[in-house]
C-alpha cells in the first residue's frame, strides 16, 4: 500500500471541512461514513475513499462492521464506599 494514498485524521478533516475531533468521535461511535485503517499506531483514511465520498460515489470498499461499546462510562470514576469489617479496625 502506498503511504501517499493514506491520510491522517487532521489531513482528512481538512479535506472534509470538519474538525479532527468530529472524525474521532464518529469513529468511536461507529457512525463515520468512511472505512479507516489502523497502521503503526495511527488511524488512517484512504484518499480515494475521501474523493469518492465528496463526489457522492459509492465506496470501493465496504464499510467494516464495528462492534462498539456504547455503554462505556466516560469521565472520572467515583470513589466507592469502603465496607466496614464488623467493628474491627
Amino acid at each position: 500500500m502506498d503511504a501517499t494514498l493514506l491520510l491522517t485524521i487532521p489531513e482528512a478533516a481538512h479535506l472534509l471541512r470538519v474538525g479532527p475531533s468530529t472524525i474521532r468521535n464518529r469513529i468511536f461511535l461507529g457512525t463515520f461514513e468512511l472505512p479507516t485503517v489502523f497502521f503503526c499506531g495511527r488511524r488512517l483514511i484512504r484518499r480515494s475513499d475521501i474523493d469518492a465520498f465528496l463526489r457522492g460515489e459509492p465506496l470501493s470498499t465496504p464499510l467494516p462492521i464495528v462492534a462498539t461499546n456504547l455503554a462505556r462510562k466516560r469521565g472520572r470514576p467515583r470513589k466507592q464506599a469502603q465496607k466496614s469489617q464488623g467493628g474491627e479496625k
